[in-house]
């Protein structure tokens, strides 16, 4: 019986590990797409980070079953990557004083 358990705790980790890393892939797919339009001056919003992630989740080799980047995803992507939410204004009003109106 003790092999059993043993062999069931290996394969609890390894489904650990395999998690771990296809949520590591989909935090590094969307990373890449935010600072292309980051790059571009586009307006992201939360909503662009989490469908990007269902995207990256979808087209991913490890597909994480059921994931659905909720809001405790979303505050641990914008966390670890220093991503903070801006008003809109501010960017439009830089725009504004760039184009001398």
């Amino acid at each position: 019986m003790k092999n059993g358990i043993d062999v069931n705790i290996l394969r609890f980790e390894k489904s650990l590990k395999d998690k771990k890393l296809a949520i590591q892939t989909v935090n590094n797919l969307v990373h890449k797409k935010f600072q292309e339009k980051e790059m571009e001056n586009l307006t992201i919003r939360d909503e662009d980070l989490r469908r990007w992630a269902l995207e990256a989740n979808r087209n991913s080799p490890n597909t994480i079953p059921n994931f659905r980047a909720g809001k405790k995803w979303l505050l641990n992507f914008k966390s670890a990557r220093k991503i903070v939410s801006r008003k809109v204004n501010l960017r439009l009003y830089k725009y504004i004083l760039s184009r001398n109106f």
